[in-house]
């Protein structure tokens, strides 16, 4: 029996070590997941009722398009955070929370893009976000070109 041992001795080394490259020997924090929502509430005013909005293309900016949250203080260093990530794509966050807040303040019937030709809806917003930041004081600045068809 003594040999067995002695032939598991660097198996068990190996596995060990191999473990820490791993990740299973040490834990990091664990990611702070971050979701956009909408702010507006139900007016009242249907002033779009019976039509038909689309939100989308949204498209944003190629230093945005990550899963961790970027942020800047307006000038060229962004600062990329581990700890820090969107629950979901942001383009998919912008656009699921501009639908939400169209529908609340308007009234209208909603469409994701693409939508298909024979539900093309009524009025298309288009996104491009150039820039979104989140101040110290936790205000944020968004930079948002946008086309209404």
């Amino acid at each position: 029996m003594p040999k067995l041992s002695f032939l598991f001795a660097p198996l068990l080394l190996a596995l060990i070590s191999l473990s820490g490259c791993l990740g299973l020997g040490s834990r990091s924090a664990p990611a702070e997941l971050q979701l956009l929502t909408a702010r507006a509430t139900a007016t009242g005013a249907n002033t779009l009722a019976g039509k038909s909005v689309g939100v989308g293309p949204v498209n944003i900016a190629h230093f945005l398009h990550r899963p961790q949250v970027v942020t800047h203080g307006g000038g060229s260093q962004l600062q990329v955070s581990e700890n820090k990530r969107w629950g979901e794509p942001l383009e998919q966050g912008i656009q699921r929370v501009m639908l939400q807040n169209i529908a609340a303040l308007t009234g209208a019937e909603t469409r994701n893009f693409p939508w298909r030709q024979n539900a093309t809806p009524n009025y298309a917003l288009r996104i491009d976000v150039i820039d979104l930041d989140k101040l110290p004081n936790g205000d944020s600045i968004r930079e948002v070109n946008w086309l209404l068809e």
